[in-house]
């Protein structure tokens, strides 16, 4: 059954209201109503249908993800319609109840959840098992994106180019098996208006130099959650492997890596292969697209048919291919680039990395 999984209206983690479906399920139905304060009342200020919405899914659930100015109290609510008939809402901004007008809910009340969140805050509120609004991590749908700024320039046969140029079919350089067809391209737009009301969307911004001399060779912007390689003896000795893959996002705060606060649009773009790999961007190494049933619902079935013959057994929720390299999260990758800051090791030896590969040197 559709509901109002998450929302935030107020504070760093942007003002959202997302809405879970079972996969699969058509969306046209649904809609998102906010509800403002008017005199004694909320009413109703818009009506949003959630397919506008970001989508993403995880296989088992879709997600649509609604950005929109949600107030702060002192009467404010929301609802989610379908066919016009309220099936879930929450107001907040009060201490008592909530009377509505227009919209499904004309003529009721709500009991306020009161005002958890606060304009520092960096967390959303979501439903726990009883169905109770708690606060927690900012997670709007599976909002997590893996892939490139449009102008990142990538390494091929002959000489660097664009990400937002590739096609399927576009051969590109890749660290482990050496020039390989793009099976399939995605991108996706995101506004600034966007991006202000959802800070998690900007990008991260590696500037030339910050992983190691000349590494990158050109300012690198990234989505958050993109893995750039790490490869050092620091990694080496705390994991056992030399390279590891780490989201840019963790970075931020290094000499040279910062969120990329530029009032402007991105393009990004996502690159699938075969295999999980590691591609040359603006000089640096960087994952592409991995598989698993969040990044493949946008692509077409003959490619998400293709990558599931490959892996017939993918565990359980993870990636539907080998990772290139160890992806390290949490609090080992902390203590790790807190070493590296510590010790100012560089983070990305690509002397080494790419010593015996057969590199282009047009770039």
């Amino acid at each position: 059954m559709a509901e109002i999984s998450e929302f935030s209206y107020t504070g760093l983690a942007g003002e959202y209201v997302e809405i879970r479906l079972p996969t699969g399920e058509d969306p046209s139905p649904y809609a998102i109503e906010i509800y403002t304060k008017s005199g004694s009342v909320a009413a109703l200020a818009s009506t949003i249908p959630i397919s506008s919405g970001t989508f993403s899914t995880d296989g088992t659930y879709d997600f649509y993800v609604i950005f929109t100015n949600l107030a702060n109290g002192p009467r404010d609510a929301i609802a989610l319609s379908e066919n016009g008939v309220a099936i879930d809402f929450v107001a907040w901004g009060a201490t008592g109840s909530v009377p509505i007008s227009g919209g499904s809910l004309d003529g009721t009340s709500l009991t306020s959840i009161g005002t958890p969140l606060n304009s520092g805050s960096t967390t959303s509120l979501s439903k726990d098992p009883d169905g109770n609004w708690v606060e927690g991590t900012a997670t709007p749908g599976s909002n997590v994106v893996f892939c490139f700024a449009g102008e990142v320039m990538l390494a091929t046969p002959n000489g660097a180019r664009r990400a937002d140029g590739i096609t399927p079919g576009t051969q590109l350089w890749t660290m482990d098996h050496g020039v390989q067809a793009v099976r399939w391209v995605g991108s996706r737009y995101v506004t600034a208006a966007e991006m202000r009301m959802n800070p998690n969307q900007r990008p991260v911004l590696i500037r030339t130099g910050a992983l190691g001399p000349g590494v990158p060779e050109r300012d690198l912007r990234v989505s958050r959650q993109h893995r750039m390689l790490i490869r050092s003896a620091i990694a080496r000795r705390m994991t056992g492997d030399s390279e590891v893959l780490v989201p840019a996002i963790r970075l931020v705060g290094l000499p040279g890596i910062e969120i990329d606060m530029t009032d402007a649009p991105v393009e990004y773009i996502h690159l699938l292969f075969d295999r999980h790999e590691l591609l040359l961007a603006e000089g640096a190494l960087a994952e592409s697209l991995l598989a698993t049933a969040q990044t493949l619902a946008p692509v077409p079935a003959r490619f998400r048919r293709d990558i599931e013959r490959q892996n017939p057994e993918p565990d359980f929720g993870g990636p539907l291919m080998k990772e290139a390299r160890p992806i390290l999260e949490g609090k080992r990758v902390r203590r790790m680039v807190w070493r590296h800051q510590k010790n100012r090791i560089i983070l990305q030896d690509l002397v080494s990395a790419l010593r015996g590969k057969k590199l282009a040197q047009q770039l």
